[in-house]
């Protein structure tokens, strides 16, 4: 019922931008092509996400590591990152450690403090909060203020959406292509596989929810982006997107790589990433409880990460006596002493943690996916 009254909302209100939007701060006479050059001068880039450090997931820490590059541009671009600000019960749902903070400032340092220590460097970036709330249906922060509104209208030039489809199901603001000057979306997340493949919705469910989902992620974005990038083809929607891998992996793992070289690998096999099911939680448990069965020996697992499923993902893992051993969501580098990682996802646009465990120097086992392909 919540995704049918927010495709009505949507239809009622949303605002075609798709075609050259009025110019702001540049020359009205700058040609759509001259806005989206970002070489050769400094712009002013908003970066617009749907999670913020330190919930360990790819729309915080992509976008963060998309920020800092931008920033280390010889053009010195000036950048705000615009990140989404939830009270403290959600929080504690999702954040590792049962860490919270009192204030917005708080949460800013601490995003200071891991680019320093993952990065090395220090970051001039501005930083800025629109109001969020964690929705359980979609596993997803939705915004519950306009997002523009963290970028003064004398900066509003260049906005890159992370997730562009997620930010603006509930946009209630100013139409993007009207306050920015260019609007480029990147999609990271693939909603028709979560929706689709969810093992605790019946057929005729999965089947509407996820024609819903299609549908207005295909409003929204051909609404609000003058571009949209997929990451790749796992995506199928969206047919004027380019698909492009605008993501990368940290130095700190190609590093840690080159020094793993010819060393003994001190653990097993692990798996890392969000606890939910839709990240390949059932597939694996259907793959190895087979193998338990077949042969009578468990593999050893240890799965980090943190999540609104873990507890039901823990129990279902016990029951099949899986042999399974859970921990708190961590930076992948601090794993860099196991010697296979295990990917079972289904629905990665993008699979960066195995870019990462393969820059490591690990042995990496998934499915053959368009992603991986």
């Amino acid at each position: 019922q919540r995704l049918i009254l927010t495709a009505l909302f949507i239809s009622l209100n949303i605002q075609l931008c798709c075609s050259v939007a009025p110019i702001g701060v540049l020359n009205p006479k700058h040609s759509l092509a001259e806005r989206s050059d970002l070489r050769g001068r400094s712009r002013y880039i908003s970066v617009f996400t749907t999670a913020c450090m330190p919930w360990m997931t790819g729309t915080s820490v992509n976008p963060l590591l998309r920020a800092v590059y931008l920033e280390q541009r010889p053009e010195q671009h000036r950048i705000t990152l615009c990140v989404p600000w939830i009270a403290r019960k959600d929080q504690e749902l999702l954040f590792p450690g049962n860490m919270t903070f009192a204030c917005k400032e708080d949460q800013e340092a601490f995003v200071r403090q891991w680019v320093r220590e993952q990065l090395g460097c220090n970051t001039r970036i501005r930083i800025a909060f629109y109001d969020g709330v964690y929705a359980p249906e979609f596993a997803s922060i939705l915004p519950t203020s306009d997002p523009t509104g963290c970028v003064p209208e004398e900066e509003r030039d260049v906005a890159v959406l992370e997730e562009p489809e997620h930010i603006n199901w509930c946009h209630k603001g100013t139409p993007w292509c009207d306050a920015f000057n260019y609007v480029v979306g990147v999609v990271h997340t693939n909603y028709w596989q979560y929706a689709i493949t969810d093992p605790h919705v019946n057929f005729l469910n999965r089947i509407s929810r996820a024609l819903i989902i299609y549908t207005l992620n295909e409003w929204v974005v051909h609404a609000y982006c003058h571009r949209t990038i997929k990451l790749s083809g796992a995506v199928r929607q969206h047919a004027r997107a380019v698909i492009c891998n605008v993501h990368g992996v940290r130095n700190k793992f190609l590093d840690i790589g080159e020094k793993a070289a010819g060393r003994r690998f001190k653990s097993g096999a692990y798996f890392i990433g969000k606890s939910l099911w839709g990240k390949g939680y059932t597939e694996l448990m259907d793959q190895l409880s087979r193998y338990r069965k077949r042969t009578g020996q468990a593999v050893a697992l240890d799965v980090y990460g943190s999540g609104p499923d873990q507890p039901a993902i823990a129990e279902e893992a016990a029951r099949l006596q899986l042999g399974w051993t859970f921990y708190p969501a961590t930076d992948h580098a601090n794993l860099q002493d196991y010697k296979v990682m295990v990917n079972p996802s289904l629905s990665d646009v993008v699979c960066t943690t195995t870019a990462e465990a393969l820059a490591m120097g690990k042995v990496a086992i998934l499915f053959t996916t368009l992603t991986v392909r």
